[in-house]
């Protein structure tokens, strides 16, 4: 089965990098937007944790989201980083003293989707999301991104998924709803 991977808004923080530290790693980036490499430019990176949803619940997760990438704390980063380390870099963040993790997907499966069985979201002939999304065959990296909806959102298969709820780390939720955010 495949999942699409999103942080849990109404009870845990999400990871938050200023514009100006933003604008440094863009700069030395392999793609635009996040479509590339980020390693280039990734010094020094400094953190924090904040809740982005008004009045909702404010615990510290293992893991979160950054942007369009994972963070995960140094507990989750001990416990993922071999399985993760085979799709993407895994590049060092500092958050309240602590050594954090932003995992950058480099990982794509876009050859497995039904391009007949799929649909996109179109503005002004732009792709701007996904209205039906659908593989033709299980995915063989256990966690991928996708050019189909423009490197967004991260997919899981049960594998990391089972990983993830064996350790229970807290921090995510794992949607069987994989176009259109729940």
């Amino acid at each position: 089965m495949i999942f699409r991977i999103e942080y849990n808004s109404d009870l845990y923080m999400a990871a938050y990098i200023s514009s100006l530290q933003l604008v440094k790693i863009l700069r030395g980036s392999t793609g635009k937007d996040f479509n590339g490499s980020l390693a280039a430019n990734w010094n020094s990176v400094n953190g924090t944790l904040e809740q982005k949803k008004p009045g909702a619940e404010a615990h510290t997760p293992d893991i979160t989201f950054w942007q369009h990438h994972l963070a995960l704390s140094p507990a989750a980063y001990e416990a993922l980083n071999s399985f993760l380390s085979g799709y993407g870099e895994l590049l060092p963040m500092t958050i309240d003293d602590d050594t954090w993790y932003i995992w950058n997907a480099t990982t794509l499966a876009d050859d497995c989707i039904d391009h007949v069985a799929s649909e996109q979201t179109l503005r002004n002939g732009k792709v701007t999301g996904i209205k039906q999304l659908s593989f033709s065959e299980l995915p063989t990296p256990p966690i991928f991104k996708l050019t189909y909806d423009k490197r967004v959102r991260i997919f899981c298969t049960s594998e990391f998924k089972s990983l993830v709820e064996s350790l229970e780390l807290s921090g995510l939720t794992f949607s069987t709803n994989l176009a259109e955010y729940d």
